[in-house]
């Protein structure tokens, strides 16, 4: 009689384990595109922070970049990330219709993350509707030209 206990109480765990493992297997997709989602939202934040820098670029009377009017810390930068904090920079300098696209995708895709963010994490949308119906209005009296026809009815159900 115990070894049959034993053989159920196995019988019933192996069973939980693998409907935990399907379970597992079922959210290691959505953990790996939220993973991939992550790290495009990193490189969005980067790319937006560097147009965002604008407001510290200094212009000379021919319209270049004053060297001398860059913060402090990007002195301390590589030459190549000096290069690409300008170069972002002054993309937010320029007019709409001018930016890179690659600027503007940036942008649009961070929002877009943020915004499907904040949509999955604000709930079931309750939605309120009211219905209302008019009837037809009906002439009171025919008119002095009305015709006098006969008409097919159809049921409708």
């Amino acid at each position: 009689m115990g070894k049959t206990v034993i053989k159920k109480n196995n019988e019933k765990l192996i069973a939980q384990q693998k409907t935990e493992l399907d379970k597992l297997r079922d959210s290691l997709p959505l953990d790996t595109l939220r993973a991939a989602e992550d790290k495009l939202l990193a490189q969005c934040m980067e790319n937006v922070e560097g147009l965002l820098d604008f407001s510290v670029l200094g212009f000379d009377s021919a319209g270049n970049v004053d060297e001398d009017g860059l913060p402090f810390e990007w002195g301390l930068l590589t030459p190549e990330q000096k290069a690409r904090k300008l170069r972002l920079a002054k993309y937010a300098c320029l007019p709409a219709s001018e930016v890179p696209y690659g600027a503007r995708l940036s942008h649009e895709t961070l929002v877009g993350i943020l915004k499907a963010r904040a949509k999955e994490s604000s709930g079931t949308k309750i939605l309120n509707l009211e219905v209302s119906t008019f009837p037809a209005p009906a002439p009171l009296k025919p008119g002095d030209d009305a015709i006098d026809a006969e008409f097919e009815v159809v049921d409708l159900e």
